[in-house]
């Protein structure tokens, strides 16, 4: 039976960092201290490329939902140790409610967060 990678998630708007950072852990962790390291993409930038459009009101419970299952993934892959995630669901709830005045992501969203987030780092 293999243990949980250490997921470390991070946490910020636009342009904080995250991407930059979370590839950086990767390659510090895997390279320098020989850690098997999954490194997980925001699907939301992704999906947006996908669409060529911002997503609408409708559709943010699905991106939230898809980040944290990405997570679930790379935590379930075999041999890896730790799991850096340029972002969790939690941003996807955050943009919903300032954008749409939905408040409705946030308890599945902080819940999904707390059970696979060992660490969070918030960039500003």
């Amino acid at each position: 039976m293999s243990a949980t990678p250490f997921t470390v998630v991070l946490l910020g708007g636009e342009s904080t960092g995250k991407s930059q950072l979370a590839q950086a852990l990767v390659t510090q962790l895997g390279t320098h201290h020989a850690l098997a390291c999954a490194l997980v993409p925001e699907h939301l930038r992704s999906w947006c490329e996908r669409a060529q459009r911002a997503p609408l009101a409708h559709e943010q419970a699905a991106l939230a939902h898809e980040q944290g299952a990405w997570i679930a993934r790379a935590q379930a892959q075999p041999g890896v140790q730790v799991v850096v995630a340029d972002t969790s669901g939690v941003m996807v709830a955050a943009y919903s409610e300032q954008y749409f005045q939905d408040e409705g992501l946030w308890p599945q969203a902080l819940a999904d967060h707390a059970g696979a987030a060992d660490l969070t780092l918030l960039m500003g």
